[in-house]
This record gives structure tokens, sequence and C-alpha cells, in this order.
């Protein structure tokens, strides 16, 4: 809870109407009444075992059949771009982090890859090119 939604809280608990609140921040009455209101909803919200993570990896670990961070934690060493549906380079860091693990290095992936294509014919050019 952020701390003006938090002081808004504490303001109406302790007697103040939504105008006196809404004069004090400089917004409507009607806007305190909402600061207020999302007080009272995250005071009892239940945190989400993907607290932390942006929607899309969130639904993107869910979609993969993982519910719970210790879930993902044991799998977190054979995450790849192709390993699951949705997660690329980026999600991958993401998670990464989110479990308190340095990003996966890329670069040996990426020079794997290059190999790959020219053992196959292909010029691969540099990012400068």
């Amino acid at each position: 809870m952020d701390a003006t939604t938090k002081q808004a809280k504490e303001m109406k608990d302790a007697g103040s109407t939504y105008r006196a609140i809404g004069d004090f921040f400089g917004v409507s009455a009607n806007c305190a009444r909402g600061l207020v209101a999302k007080a009272e909803r995250e005071a009892h919200r239940v945190p989400a075992w993907t607290d932390g993570l942006s929607v899309r990896a969130a639904n993107a670990l869910k979609s993969a059949g993982f519910d719970s961070k210790d879930s993902v934690r044991e799998k977190a060493d054979g995450f790849s771009p192709s390993a699951y549906p949705n997660f690329g380079p980026k999600s991958i860091d993401e998670v990464r982090k989110w479990l308190g693990l340095p990003p996966k290095d890329m670069t040996a992936a990426i020079e794997r890859a290059i190999r790959l294509l020219e053992k196959h014919g292909y010029t691969v050019l540099g990012p400068n090119a």
C-alpha cells in the first residue's frame, strides 16, 4: 500500500470526511473515497505466489503448470526460450531476478546459434552491420 492510500485510510479511520481527505490531498471527495476503498481492498488481499512478477510472466508460469515459487525455483536452471511457451530471454531474466538469481548469460547460447547458422551456410552479420 502506498503512503497516500495508507494516510487516506488512517484519516478516514480517525473520523475525517471524504471531503476533508480530498482537500488534504488536493483531490475531489470522490477521489478520496476511491483512495480509502483501495486501501480497504489491499488490506484484505491475500498475497499471490506470483507477487512481484509482471502479469505476463505470472500467466506464462501458470500456463506452464507451475503452482508455487518453490516449483519455479526447482526448474530455474532449465528455463530457456524454447523450454516453455511465451518465455523469451526477458521473461527468463525477470523470473530469475524474482527468484534472487543472477540473469542467465545468453552469450553462449547466441554463439552456439551463430555457429549452427554458419555451419548451414548462412552469413550472420554483427549488430552494427
